[in-house]
């Protein structure tokens, strides 16, 4: 039998950072996990996900140590609605991508934006795994991993962008950087990324706490990651050369033959450019305003052919 415990945390005087912790009232098994979501102010999807993984585990709690924080970023948050969302969401106030502020979260500073790494570091460093979920800016399902051997147990299924050495600023790879120096126990940390290229539904939200449901479950039983995921490779950016607006000739999130169209640009005067896939790839990631500028990406991809980088 386990019992659950709800603690809210202030951050900053700002508004409530709401973390949910489950115990178990013996010893815990398997591997403890950590679970974030809306770092990025406008990724109300990954909050609605999470949200709905916390109503589940109270209803049956999970054998394993659990903390979910389905709005990571309340700071964020408070200025994107005080902005009636139309400001970015990925930005904080002093210029920063929010999921780029975590070059060492251990060092908490006076700026709203190094009081929140620091918090959700302390919030996240004890744990085995840890989970940051996301939504693309327009896209569809793939997961950040640094490698094949660190990646979660159950969601092999998904595209996996394997990136090789981590680097300083994001959430995840902060762990995975000062693991070494034992300022944290994760052995897994990753990035998911879930559809945003549709407006969430109960469905859907269901389907994806199911997914995470059985991460944890996995974790639980310490079930390893086997071979290889089933489709995995590189992150590659396709860059516009003119400024306009989008159509697509493909069909995102499946593979694509290397030369094949990925979308035209249509300029307001009537130019066009066609870009196509640069290898075997997968488009995975599109403007969510589906208009482009010139010497940006307009569309990402994961090289299906590429290893990772070392």
């Amino acid at each position: 039998m386990s019992r659950t415990a709800a603690a809210s945390f202030t951050l900053a005087g700002e508004l409530d950072l709401a973390v949910h912790d489950f115990t178990p009232s013996g010893p815990a098994r398997g591997h403890s996990v950590y679970l974030q979501g809306q770092l990025h102010a406008n990724e109300s999807a990954a909050m609605l996900v999470l949200h709905e993984v916390v109503r589940a585990l109270r209803a049956r709690p999970p054998a394993n140590r659990v903390r979910v924080v389905p709005n990571a970023n309340p700071v964020g948050w408070g200025r994107y609605l005080a902005s009636g969302s139309t400001g970015d969401g990925r930005i904080s106030a002093g210029g920063t991508n929010w999921n780029r502020m975590f070059g060492d979260p251990r060092q908490r500073g006076g700026s709203a934006d190094a009081v929140l790494a620091s918090t959700l570091w302390e919030l996240s460093h004890p744990y085995d795994v840890v989970i940051d979920v996301h939504t693309p800016e327009f896209g569809w399902p793939h997961l950040y991993a640094p490698s094949a051997d660190r990646r979660l147990v159950t969601l092999d299924d998904i595209p996996h962008v394997l990136y090789g050495a981590p680097q300083p600023g994001p959430f995840d790879e902060a762990h995975l950087r000062l693991r070494a120096g034992q300022d944290s126990t994760v052995h897994v940390a990753v990035t998911l990324e879930i559809p945003s290229h549709e407006i969430p539904t109960a469905a859907s939200v269901a389907s994806w706490a199911d997914r995470l449901l059985d991460e944890i479950d996995a974790q639980a039983r310490q079930a390893q990651a086997r071979g290889m995921p089933q489709r995995w490779g590189t992150m590659a950016d396709v860059i516009a050369p003119l400024s306009g607006a989008v159509a697509l000739h493909c069909r995102p999130g499946q593979p694509l033959a290397a030369g094949a169209p990925i979308l035209s640009i249509h300029g307001r005067k009537g130019e066009k450019e066609t870009l196509h896939a640069p290898s075997h790839c997968i488009p995975i990631c599109f403007r969510r305003a589906t208009v482009v500028e010139a010497g940006y990406w307009a569309c990402r991809v994961i090289d299906l052919h590429s290893e990772p980088s070392k």
